[in-house]
């Protein structure tokens, strides 16, 4: 899980029953939700909402930093872990997947809205980058709202 906030906006979906979840990996991100299905548009219409137009705040920022920080100490710990992130550096030394998936604490700083901002313009602007995948009609509405790619289950 990423330790970002996602209760703000994510709160319609949350209230109506949806478990929504978010997962950072080295070349992945997702964002999951399993809800009720009569209240599937809802939840759909604010996670393409919210990934189209992403809002961060600074002040929720700072628990994320945390978490992350936390999550860094326990992941290097571990010998397995340390060792894939060395094979990854040096097989893509040079590109985004040779870097560290993990907050160094001095990079904490760095890490403020503007920059996620930057970051999703940057990786979000079209259809290449995203996928929405999911099961039945409700898809329709993503093709409606967005011009991401869409497969069906």
């Amino acid at each position: 899980s990423s330790g970002i906030n996602a209760e703000w906006p994510l709160r319609p979906g949350l209230q109506c029953g949806a478990n929504i979840e978010f997962n950072v990996g080295r070349d992945i991100t997702s964002i999951t939700a399993s809800c009720p299905r009569d209240k599937a548009s809802l939840v759909l219409d604010h996670m393409t909402q919210n990934l189209v137009c992403p809002e961060f705040f600074n002040h929720e920022l700072h628990q994320a930093k945390v978490d992350a920080l936390h999550q860094t100490g326990v992941a290097l710990s571990d010998p397995a872990t340390i060792m894939m992130e060395e094979a990854n550096r040096l097989a893509y030394r040079g590109t985004g997947l040779g870097r560290s998936i993990y907050l160094k604490a001095g990079n904490t700083g760095a890490i403020e809205r503007n920059t996620l901002l930057d970051f999703a313009a940057e990786n979000f602007k079209d259809s290449n980058n995203i996928a929405v995948v999911g099961v039945g009609k409700l898809l329709f509405i993503a093709r409606l709202q967005t011009s991401v790619r869409v497969w069906t289950l």
